[in-house]
């Protein structure tokens, strides 16, 4: 689980440069958020789920309010 843009960066972005460098780069629709993606670092094969970071979902200090309601609708929809 990647809990906003900082994960992506610091740790998969390392492995996967071209492809993930940012939470949006995983989809920014309710069809892509909150779903699990098929990834491929060093011949193994893993399942991610990239999320927004709580200060985005909980709207604490500067947030994205895009972000706010694709979590809010993705936790409805669990």
């Amino acid at each position: 689980i990647f809990l906003g843009d900082l994960p992506i960066k610091h740790f998969l972005s390392y492995y996967i440069k071209e492809d993930y460098q940012k939470l949006s780069d995983f989809g920014k629709s309710y069809e892509t958020y909150g779903k699990y993606h098929k990834i491929e670092i060093d011949g193994r094969a893993y399942k991610v789920l990239p999320l927004a970071h709580p200060r985005q979902v909980k709207k604490l200090g500067l947030h994205n309010n895009d972000w706010f309601e694709l979590h809010k609708k993705w936790i409805e929809n669990l």
